[in-house]
């Protein structure tokens, strides 16, 4: 039976089965800031997911990064983005918050049960311009 793969009774017979995450998951998404948190120390029963998306934009996440979420279902979700966003020339403070309270209207539309944080934009040290946005 080279190449067929049997059906066992634990096997998930549809796509959204395979990919809904257990009740009360928590979910933290957003830059490259996010690199290297542990899940594992965030929490004992194993219901953080972090999702790192390094050079992601308030957009991106928006028009990209959040489009399977509906199938998973989060309980909660914690947003950090915007830093990025800092760094282009005609973003300001208020477009970012902008961007990010979308997101959250967006996503409590399609999760009707979700919660949705946002973490502030850590304040960039790599660019000045940057930085003062988010101070």
């Amino acid at each position: 039976m080279d190449g067929v793969i049997s059906e066992t009774a634990t096997t998930p017979r549809t796509t959204q089965e395979l990919h809904i995450w257990k009740s009360g998951t928590i979910l933290i998404m957003g830059e490259s800031m996010l690199h290297g948190s542990d899940e594992r120390r965030m929490s004992k029963n194993g219901l953080v997911t972090v999702r790192c998306f390094p050079g992601t934009t308030v957009a991106d996440l928006k028009n990209f990064y959040m489009q399977p979420l509906p199938s998973k279902k989060p309980s909660h979700v914690i947003l950090h983005v915007g830093t990025n966003d800092a760094a282009n020339k005609d973003s300001t403070a208020e477009s970012i918050m902008n961007g990010l309270l979308n997101i959250k209207k967006d996503m409590e539309a399609k999760l009707p049960n979700v919660t949705v944080t946002i973490s502030t934009p850590i304040r960039r040290a790599d660019q000045s311009s940057a930085g003062k946005i988010t101070e």
